[in-house]
This record gives structure tokens, C-alpha cells and sequence, in this order.
């Protein structure tokens, strides 16, 4: 049975989660959650059920201004890359299946870890100002794509639109 550790919330006294906002009588805590649950769900099947995704996939794909936001695969070393499994990412509110993605395992993990640690030399040789450039850059893109973003987070966490848009 899978299981995976997720952020739930739970009565008690309010807490700051890591962006700094709370939840008024809600405290946060971490619980292992078995797949089986309702929500939220997960499946890992193997790589050949990647391809096949359900209507709402395509449909949410078909409604975003950039469909190339909605990827399959995973981002190490500055290339998109598939993997041995994949699996489904579910809209817990409405129990569609929203997607099926590329799970990364310890193979990939490492291969990031290693991508990342190379590229640290060149992000600190780079003066503030340069680092600054690059993330104002990335957050102007967030801004930009902020619509096919909530979209697309409504879609993969059950969020309500008004409240993926906050």
C-alpha cells in the first residue's frame, strides 16, 4: 500500500505555515496518508500509462493559454525527462484524474542533487544584483502565467478558484 507524508490540518490553535500565513483554529501538522484514502490520492503504475490521460487532462490541457505549463515529465539538469513509473495525479474535489507524471526515485533524486550542487559555483560567482535579475525574471513569469497556474492548481489539489488565486 502506498503512503506518502502529506500537510494536514487539523482543530487547534492557529499556526504559521512556511509562507507565514495561518489558518484562524486550524494548527498544522504532518501525518503519513495511505493512497487508499480519499484524499488525496496517488497511484504509481508503470511508464506506459503516462501516455494515457483522462478527458479532463485534455480539457484542462485545451483551456490553458501556455498547454507546455501542463508537463508529464521531470526537470533535472536543464532537460525535461521521463522515467521508469509514473502516476496520477487526481483532483480530490471532483475524483478525476488530472494528469499522469513522471515519479522520480532515488536515480533521479540523486542525478538533481548532483545538478544542483554543480550549478551552485556559477549562481554564487554571480553578484546580487545578477541573482536578483534572474528571479525577478522567473517571478515576472509566475505573474505572467498566473492564470494557467490556478487553473491548473485547481484542478491538481481541489482548490476552490478564488482561493488558488489568493
Amino acid at each position: 500500500m502506498l503512503s506518502y507524508r502529506c500537510l494536514i490540518a487539523v482543530p487547534g490553535r492557529a499556526a504559521a505555515s512556511s509562507c507565514g500565513r495561518g489558518a484562524a483554529g486550524l494548527r498544522l501538522k504532518y501525518q503519513y496518508v495511505c493512497a487508499a484514502n480519499r484524499f488525496p490520492t496517488a497511484v504509481v503504475s508503470s511508464s506506459t500509462s503516462a501516455r494515457s490521460v483522462s478527458a479532463a487532462a485534455i480539457e484542462l490541457g485545451s483551456t490553458l493559454s501556455d498547454p507546455g505549463l501542463l508537463r508529464r515529465e521531470i526537470f533535472i539538469d536543464g532537460e525535461w525527462q521521463t522515467t521508469g513509473t509514473s502516476f496520477s495525479v487526481t483532483n480530490p474535489a471532483t475524483g478525476q484524474q488530472v494528469a499522469s507524471v513522471s515519479a522520480g526515485g532515488t536515480k533521479e533524486t540523486e542525478a538533481a542533487i548532483s545538478a544542483a550542487a554543480a550549478a551552485q559555483a556559477g549562481w554564487a560567482a554571480l553578484t546580487g544584483r545578477q541573482r536578483g535579475s534572474y528571479l525577478t525574471r522567473w517571478a515576472e513569469g509566475l505573474v505572467a502565467a498566473q492564470d494557467d497556474i490556478t487553473r491548473i492548481m485547481t484542478a491538481e489539489c481541489g482548490k476552490p478558484l478564488a482561493e488558488a488565486t489568493a
